[in-house]
Protein backbone atom coordinates (compact mmCIF):
# COMPACT_ATOMS: atom_id res chain seq x y z
CA UNK A 1 0.00 0.00 0.00
CA UNK A 2 0.97 3.11 -0.64
CA UNK A 3 1.18 6.39 1.27
CA UNK A 4 -1.49 7.95 -1.04
CA UNK A 5 -3.49 5.29 -0.32
CA UNK A 6 -3.24 5.35 3.80
CA UNK A 7 -5.79 8.32 4.91
CA UNK A 8 -4.07 9.07 8.05
CA UNK A 9 -0.71 8.98 6.31
CA UNK A 10 -2.23 11.57 3.79
CA UNK A 11 -3.64 13.32 6.91
CA UNK A 12 -0.77 13.79 9.12
CA UNK A 13 1.27 14.53 5.59
CA UNK A 14 -0.71 17.03 4.84
CA UNK A 15 -0.91 18.77 8.38
CA UNK A 16 3.20 17.92 8.75
CA UNK A 17 2.10 15.30 11.98
CA UNK A 18 4.76 13.24 12.51
CA UNK A 19 1.66 11.20 13.95
CA UNK A 20 -1.93 11.33 14.90
CA UNK A 21 -0.69 12.63 18.37
CA UNK A 22 0.19 15.87 16.88
CA UNK A 23 -3.49 16.50 15.84
CA UNK A 24 -5.46 19.16 18.00
CA UNK A 25 -8.64 18.95 16.32
CA UNK A 26 -9.41 15.91 18.06
CA UNK A 27 -8.87 15.68 22.13
CA UNK A 28 -10.14 11.99 21.54
CA UNK A 29 -8.58 10.60 18.54
CA UNK A 30 -11.51 7.99 18.37
CA UNK A 31 -13.91 10.87 17.02
CA UNK A 32 -11.70 10.97 13.79
CA UNK A 33 -13.24 9.39 11.17
CA UNK A 34 -10.18 8.95 9.69
CA UNK A 35 -8.04 7.12 12.38
CA UNK A 36 -11.47 5.26 13.16
CA UNK A 37 -12.23 3.92 9.96
CA UNK A 38 -14.20 0.40 9.65
CA UNK A 39 -10.92 -0.85 7.59
CA UNK A 40 -8.90 0.62 10.97
CA UNK A 41 -11.29 -1.22 13.39
CA UNK A 42 -10.36 -4.58 11.22
CA UNK A 43 -6.80 -4.38 11.14
CA UNK A 44 -6.70 -3.57 15.08
CA UNK A 45 -9.12 -6.41 15.68
CA UNK A 46 -6.44 -8.70 13.59
CA UNK A 47 -3.60 -7.49 15.34
CA UNK A 48 -5.38 -7.02 18.59
CA UNK A 49 -3.48 -3.35 19.02
CA UNK A 50 -5.05 -0.74 20.70
CA UNK A 51 -4.00 2.15 18.28
CA UNK A 52 -5.78 5.10 20.64
CA UNK A 53 -3.44 3.59 23.49
CA UNK A 54 -0.32 4.06 21.19
CA UNK A 55 -1.49 7.91 20.56
CA UNK A 56 -2.25 8.51 24.32
CA UNK A 57 0.87 7.32 25.06
CA UNK A 58 2.76 9.42 22.32
CA UNK A 59 0.97 11.85 23.75
CA UNK A 60 1.91 11.51 27.25
CA UNK A 61 5.63 10.52 27.00
CA UNK A 62 6.64 12.10 23.37
CA UNK A 63 6.95 9.81 20.50
CA UNK A 64 11.19 9.05 20.80
CA UNK A 65 10.66 7.57 24.48
CA UNK A 66 7.25 5.58 23.20
CA UNK A 67 9.77 4.08 20.46
CA UNK A 68 12.24 2.81 23.08
CA UNK A 69 9.63 1.99 25.01
CA UNK A 70 8.02 -0.79 22.11
CA UNK A 71 11.21 -1.46 21.25
CA UNK A 72 12.78 -2.50 24.81
CA UNK A 73 9.44 -4.45 24.79
CA UNK A 74 9.68 -6.57 20.87
CA UNK A 75 6.73 -4.66 20.16
CA UNK A 76 5.56 -2.24 17.20
CA UNK A 77 1.71 -1.78 19.04
CA UNK A 78 0.33 -1.92 22.57
CA UNK A 79 -2.26 -4.61 22.92
CA UNK A 80 -5.54 -4.33 23.32
CA UNK A 81 -6.23 -6.01 26.79
CA UNK A 82 -8.51 -9.22 26.61
CA UNK A 83 -11.07 -7.34 29.04
CA UNK A 84 -11.25 -4.63 26.52
CA UNK A 85 -12.54 -7.23 23.77
CA UNK A 86 -15.34 -7.98 25.62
Amino acid sequence: MEAGECGIRTCCGNNMYPTCASCTEYVDIRECKIFNSLFSKVIDYVKRSDRHACVEQIREIGLERHAARMASLGRVTIRRSRTAEK
